[in-house]
């Protein structure tokens, strides 16, 4: 999971966010370097529940959440496209 986020990160189709604008509530991305290391950091920050077979997070810092940026978008409508979807509905 690290290794892909941090090769989608480093294409720049993703970054990370764990705040919220104060007034539009849009997630606020990190930079590209602060991205690649809260993604880094995140093994600290996650526990395997093998009972669940589910990653919990484990402190009470927000938990990071993962943005599309436009490139990001622009590759996985290509993706799509080359398998058939209509571009409509992209």
């Amino acid at each position: 999971m690290i290794v892909a986020l941090v090769g989608l990160i480093e294409c720049d189709f993703v970054r990370i966010a764990n705040t919220r604008h104060s007034v539009s509530h849009h997630l606020v991305d990190l930079s590209k370097e602060e991205s690649l290391v809260q993604v880094r950091n995140a093994r600290s920050l996650l526990h395997w529940l093998e009972s669940e077979r589910v990653w919990r997070w484990t402190k009470h810092t927000p938990r990071p959440e993962v943005v599309i940026t436009e490139a990001g978008e622009d590759a996985a409508l290509q993706v799509l496209s080359e398998d058939g979807w209509p571009p409509e509905l992209g």
